[in-house]
């Protein structure tokens, strides 16, 4: 549900973004004075700012999984602590365990509609490499029992919402770079939804 909220936020976002440019503008005709070069600035800031957070959501990238698989045979401890607290709290354990450079846990499930509704889809645990030296086993073990918990929450059912939200995200600020418009200097706000968190994939 959380991920809804990021495209639901859009407009007002927009709405903000145009509404802060105007009243500045519309300030300093009130003062008398008119800065051309910083109206220029502000307006042409809160055209490019939406403009772009329109064409991040029409933009199409390749969907993939974060990092790269964990066989069974290069962490076989590692997948006998996943099963054993799955048998613990009595849920399905995971089918996958993909291993990212980052410091995150997260869970997510890949397969149709209707597979993760039917709670039928693959279990995939986002494990990051820098968690793993210095963490206690029995730490590792709650943090892990809480993530299988998101599974039976099914919070984790309408992950591929969370992960779209992710990449277009990703699409707004790199569209914001490439134009120049995410740097320190510039005054408009930038949107608050980036700090989104994702209950689709949750990283906790």
């Amino acid at each position: 549900m959380a991920g809804a909220y990021y495209y639901i936020s859009l407009p007002v976002v927009m709405f903000l973004v145009i509404a802060v440019a105007g009243s500045i503008i519309y300030g300093f005709l009130l003062l008398g004075r008119v800065p051309v070069k910083l109206v220029v600035v502000l307006g042409l800031g809160a055209i490019i700012t939406v403009f772009k957070m329109v064409q991040s959501l029409f933009i199409k990238t390749h969907s993939a999984d974060p990092g790269r698989s964990l066989r069974r045979e290069e962490a076989a401890a590692l997948w006998r602590n996943a099963e054993a607290v799955a048998a613990g709290i009595g849920t399905r354990p995971i089918d996958e365990i993909r291993v990212t450079p980052g410091t995150e846990m997260a869970v997510y499930e890949r397969g149709s509609r209707r597979e993760r509704a039917q709670d039928r889809a693959q279990r995939v645990l986002l494990l990051g490499a820098g968690l793993i030296n210095g963490f206690p086993q029995s730490a590792f073990r709650a943090v892990l029992a809480h993530e299988y918990g998101h599974f039976s929450h099914r919070d984790t059912a309408g992950g591929d919402i969370a992960l779209r939200v992710n990449q277009d995200m990703i699409k707004f600020a790199v569209a914001m770079a490439e134009n120049g418009q995410a740097v320190v200097q510039h005054c408009l706000p930038f949107p608050a939804t980036l700090s989104l968190h994702q209950t689709g994939c949750d990283v906790d």
